[in-house]
């Protein structure tokens, strides 16, 4: 058994995990009629069609799979990095301002003392497991 790629898969679900927590507050903070009926707020049905796209990019194996494999070369690798980049930054800023206006009651204190601790963990998978490390990308070469 390859450690390597079990390490990876795993830092790379736990990712998508993270932006899955972030795709819930989206989604559960808007108001969908007013999106559908309104043309105007078409940016935040884009906004949470990224959040989910990119998302699913990291918590799906074989897409994630593909994703590796496709952004192999340097001139393919950086563009995914710097969404990617925006996407976990996006996210965080996202849960935190949602947690900072009390907009998700339901949740533990726990989990509102700990998120900033768990954003700086996901950080660090993805500065270890895509860039600039790329731990992820030794299996697909």
């Amino acid at each position: 058994m390859r450690i390597g790629l079990l390490l990876s898969d795993i830092a790379i679900f736990l990712i998508g995990l993270f932006g899955l927590i972030g795709v819930m507050v989206f989604f559960a903070l808007r108001d969908w009629i007013m999106i559908v009926q309104t043309p105007a707020h078409f940016s935040h049905l884009a906004s949470g069609l990224f959040l989910l796209a990119m998302t699913f990019a990291f918590l799906l194996p074989s897409v994630n799979q593909g994703v590796l494999r496709k952004t192999l070369t340097w001139w393919l690798r950086v563009p995914f990095v710097l969404v990617a980049a925006f996407w976990l930054f996006a996210t965080q800023s996202l849960v935190q301002a949602a947690i900072a206006r009390g907009d998700l009651p339901a949740l533990p204190d726990q989990m509102t003392a700990y998120f900033p601790i768990a954003a700086i963990a996901i950080a660090v998978l993805f500065a270890l497991f895509i860039f600039p490390v790329g731990l992820a990308y030794a299996e697909p070469r």
